[in-house]
């Protein structure tokens, strides 16, 4: 198994497991400051943008909510993620 973690600092708890099971996994980590290599950036950043920018959320349940919402509409989207 070969596993793609970039330099985010709960990713590098990975080590110690991945190494007790180095005979099956093999960790690849990206180069810092590399967001075009990370494929979740545009998502999060879209997100965010139409999401939750600017926007008052009175509990968890509504921004879950939001989310979701947003989340979902990319499922359709198969060819990427669209600019609105």
């Amino acid at each position: 198994l070969h596993l793609i973690l970039d330099g985010a600092p709960w990713h590098t708890a990975a080590k110690k497991w991945a190494a007790e099971h180095s005979d099956r996994i093999q960790l690849h980590f990206l180069p810092a400051y590399s967001p075009e290599l990370n494929p979740q950036e545009p998502v999060w950043e879209l997100t965010k943008r139409r999401a939750t920018h600017i926007r008052y959320f009175p509990d968890r349940n509504v921004l879950h909510d939001a989310l979701k919402c947003r989340l979902t509409r990319y499922q359709a989207i198969p060819a990427g993620l669209p600019d609105s």
